[in-house]
């Protein structure tokens, strides 16, 4: 998983936090409130663990930070006397004149009196009639594209932080940061955190932390703290279930066999099941109902992109519609189908449940490299496709797609 450096810039009302890459305008997008500290502000900067999906960069985990840490963010050492740091720091008054240039001229203003007017700027070329409108014409297709994938994502999961604050609170004063840091990154960031003020306490030639103490405690308050932390999941689950992404709804049902430690939670896990289940259902029912309209419609390479992602794992297709899967996909691969064309629909079939059963009506008598290259590379995925192709034209491809020179004749 890639680890970068985030900046957080808002807080919303709804506990995610918005963010971006430290220093850059992209990536961005928003990270869970739950994953982040107790003390997040604006304008923190984090490290942090990314996944990358279709719709952007998600963040997955926050980890410890490496800035020295001051003495509140110690971990407290059971049974030993106070200490006071003798290191102090004073920052220095005044503030920068803002007219320097005159005594350190920079790039700009070397060479040049500060009171020199600078040279006017140019003006930017116009672009030509034909240039703005073939521009505006792509950047609104580009920005209906856009419109459409957000409109149809489901919203993500985001709880509340009701029952792992009072779980928090719960636990004596000495013991709550270790919480927080189970909260952020379980016993590994514990670990990691130890090892980090070890390191610190021998550079200034101080006794060190016993690991051994702090990870048996950790041990033991963190169970109360994962079910706090799924009680919180548990509930946005069951107030959002016909609207959430599937993919979070699932993760905490599954997760309801490690988080679920009471009865008020296992009642809770149980709703969670029942209502999964209905709601996969009616997925499923809208999901070949869509599908059938689709083909209907004609729609091909739709209708191939959304037979691949069935919201019911595991169930099988009807017959009948995946045999008019089959002859609308076969149908549409001739030898009057643009190279384009043919090279959508092949990646559309090879992700899709009829990718073995699919064969062209024809095939083009001359095919471009691009299309054979693809053909070869994803011949294991459309057998009956790849079989059309003239043999020796496609063996003459390299393992990476790449034509080879053809041998003298």
């Amino acid at each position: 998983m890639p680890r970068i450096d985030i900046e957080l810039t808002s807080n919303r009302d709804d506990g995610s936090w918005t963010w971006r890459a430290a220093g850059a305008r992209e990536p961005r997008g928003t990270v869970d409130g739950s994953l982040l500290p107790a003390e997040a502000s604006v304008g923190d900067v984090l490290r942090v663990e990314t996944e990358q999906y279709m719709e952007g960069t998600t963040v997955t985990a926050v980890l410890p930070s490496k800035r020295k840490e001051s003495p509140s963010d110690l971990l407290p050492l059971f049974d030993s006397p106070s200490r006071e740091s003798g290191v102090t720091t004073q920052l220095a008054s005044g503030r920068r004149r803002r007219n320097d240039s005159s005594k350190h001229p920079t790039k700009k203003t070397r060479g040049r009196h500060p009171e020199t007017k600078a040279p006017p700027e140019k003006k930017p070329k116009k672009n030509t009639r034909g240039t703005r409108k073939r521009s505006s014409g792509v950047a609104a297709r580009n920005t209906d594209k856009v419109s459409q994938t957000l409109s149809s994502k489901a919203p993500r999961l985001r709880p509340r932080r009701k029952h792992r604050e009072k779980a928090l609170r719960s636990l004596p004063e000495n013991q709550q940061l270790l919480g927080r840091i189970l909260l952020k990154g379980g016993i590994p960031a514990v670990r990691e955190t130890i090892a980090q003020q070890n390191e610190q306490a021998t550079t200034r030639g101080e006794p060190e932390i016993p690991s051994h103490i702090l990870l048996t405690l950790a041990e033991n308050i963190k169970p109360n703290l994962q079910t706090a932390e799924w009680q919180d999941r548990a509930e946005a689950a069951e107030a959002g279930m016909d609207d959430l992404d599937l993919r979070d709804l699932r993760s905490v049902v599954v997760a309801a066999e490690s988080g679920a430690r009471n009865q008020e939670s296992r009642e809770l896990a149980d709703r969670l099941r029942l209502a999964l289940t209905a709601r996969v259902e009616r997925e499923h029912e809208s999901w070949i109902e869509e599908l059938q309209q689709t083909l209907t419609e004609g729609r091909t390479v739709r209708a191939l992109r959304l037979s691949s992602r069935p919201p019911k794992a595991g169930a099988p297709m009807p017959s009948e519609l995946l045999e008019r899967l089959e002859i609308a996909a076969s149908e549409s691969l001739t030898a009057e189908t643009n190279g384009d064309r043919w090279r959508t629909l092949l990646d559309a079939i090879a992700n899709s449940p009829v990718h073995g059963r699919v064969s062209p009506s024809s095939v083009p008598k001359s095919p471009n490299k691009q299309l054979l290259s693809l053909v070869t590379r994803l011949s294991k995925r459309i057998p009956r496709i790849a079989a059309e192709f003239d043999l020796k034209t496609s063996t003459s491809l390299t393992s990476k797609g790449q034509p080879k020179h053809p041998p003298p004749s």
